[in-house]
């Protein structure tokens, strides 16, 4: 207990220890007590979303549109963006953006990945929508990070045999304009959907759950109430994506949010210890 600690990609809960990690877009960190996604504090501490929702609408708005020019006009994202067209299917769909079955995250799911697949194409099968379903860009078939992705292997054989479910593996930003909804555990393509207004259901634990139609069973998927309405405001989401990017993570763009989150580690150290 006699220094600062910062842990890479870490979910350490002690009161010296910061957690950094890669955020779901390019540029942006985690600088956080608790770690990151569903483990980060301001995914379990109501007080920092209703501190979000205080933030002023001007500056919401100007952040708002910054954002939307940097990520979704320039088709950019965490991952790397095929430029690829979109043809989308012939009836209105939903998206479902897959996941890496080992990722760490996916310990806060609360359905098993090829489950909440299997429940979302049957959803949308009874409801005459088609599904559109993505892999994630780093499970091609090979090995990914010295594994096999099993799931989503399992995933796009199935996908075959159903004439209302399709594969594709173009942008996010070409699919999520014109989706009605989008299902995910926690993935990040479930907050960038957020930054394009879509209604967003999620089955795992995140830092973005304020913004979703969170579920914890397939039933609870059938019961949701205008499921193709975002579960904020626009002004709200807006509020919300500045203060989550502007205020609670860090930007190593602009050295003064590091230093101003090195400073409160440093504070928060000297208060507790000395």
């Amino acid at each position: 207990m006699n220094g600062i600690f910062i842990g890479k990609h870490t979910r350490l809960k002690r009161e010296n220890c910061w957690n950094v990690k890669k955020a779901y877009l390019p540029n942006y960190f985690y600088y956080d007590r608790t770690g990151y996604s569903g483990w980060a504090e301001i995914a379990n501490e109501a007080h920092l979303f209703k501190k979000a929702l205080e933030t002023e609408q001007a500056v919401a708005d100007a952040f708002f549109r910054n954002l939307y020019a940097s990520t979704v006009s320039c088709n950019t994202s965490k991952s790397p963006q095929s430029e690829e067209p979109f043809s989308p299917p012939p009836r209105p769909f939903i998206f479902l953006p897959l996941q890496l079955s080992f990722d760490s995250v996916m310990m806060l799911s609360r359905i098993e990945h090829f489950r909440f697949y299997e429940a979302v194409r049957a959803w949308a099968g009874v409801r005459n929508l088609d599904l559109v379903v993505k892999p994630h860009p780093h499970a091609k078939g090979d090995q990914v990070f010295g594994r096999d992705c099993e799931s989503t292997q399992r995933i796009l054989n199935d996908a075959i045999q159903h004439e209302h479910v399709h594969t594709t593996k173009t942008s996010i930003h070409y699919i999520l304009p014109l989706c009605d909804a989008v299902f995910c555990i926690n993935s990040g393509v479930g907050f960038e959907a957020v930054i394009h207004g879509k209604s967003v259901i999620t089955a795992g634990h995140s830092d973005y759950h304020w913004a979703t139609h969170s579920i914890s069973s397939e039933d609870e998927m059938n019961n949701i109430e205008d499921w193709s309405k975002p579960v904020l405001s626009n002004s709200d989401v807006r509020k919300f994506l500045c203060f989550f990017l502007s205020e609670y993570l860090v930007n190593v763009r602009d050295p003064k949010t590091v230093q101003k989150r090195t400073a409160l580690a440093v504070d928060k150290f000297q208060a507790k210890y000395t």
